[in-house]
């Protein structure tokens, strides 16, 4: 599962029941890789960094014209804990005024669910499972702030604009859709 937001590498394994029906486990490690090129600027503002990924997932296989190749539906269903510490900025409170902090212990869990489509590939003993989906997912979040400003800020509608999409800027419980693509490396039977 690709996710710019929490880098991670999975590491799991599927068990096939029977010639239609399989279920995985999956736990993702943190993967820094990307949070060290600058790919994403969001990363700088995050130090203190932990969480880890946990995915479950049950699969529909079709049936298959080669054995070397099997298309699936599938749902999945994650979790991802976090917690970091965010430098000096500010907080968006529920009756719409600003509290800026110097910094802000901040405790993250996303939970999603998704359908997916997608092809695995076997090379001998070596499969390649490529897949992509839709889903929606629940992000929870919460700040200790510290040095936080004495006096709050109103803030007018034209100024929030930029800040729509920013989930860190804000505590509560958050529903969004999302996208799933996803490539997966594996060893095992057909």
């Amino acid at each position: 599962m690709f996710n710019p937001n929490v880098p991670g590498i999975q590491a799991g394994a599927e068990l096939t029941l029977n010639r239609r029906f399989a279920f995985s486990l999956e736990y993702g490690f943190p993967f820094m890789a990307l949070t060290t090129e600058g790919l994403f600027d969001f990363y700088d503002q995050r130090s203190n960094w932990d969480y880890f990924i946990f995915t479950a997932e049950a699969k529909y296989l079709l049936p298959a014209k080669h054995c070397s190749r099997r298309h699936y539906w599938s749902a999945q269903y994650f979790v991802i804990p976090q917690s970091y510490t965010k430098g000096a900025s500010r907080l968006l409170t529920n009756d719409g005024n600003i509290v800026s902090y110097s910094s802000s212990d901040v405790s993250k869990k996303e939970i999603g669910f998704s359908v997916n489509t997608g092809l695995e590939t076997y090379f001998d003993k070596f499969f390649v499972d490529v897949f992509i989906g839709i889903g929606l997912k629940s992000i929870g979040i919460d700040h200790k702030l510290l040095n936080p400003s004495s006096g709050l800020l109103p803030v007018s509608n034209s100024e929030l604009k930029p800040w729509q999409d920013e989930i860190d800027l804000r505590r509560g419980v958050f529903l969004r859709p999302y996208g799933v693509v996803g490539l997966k490396l594996g060893f095992g039977p057909i």
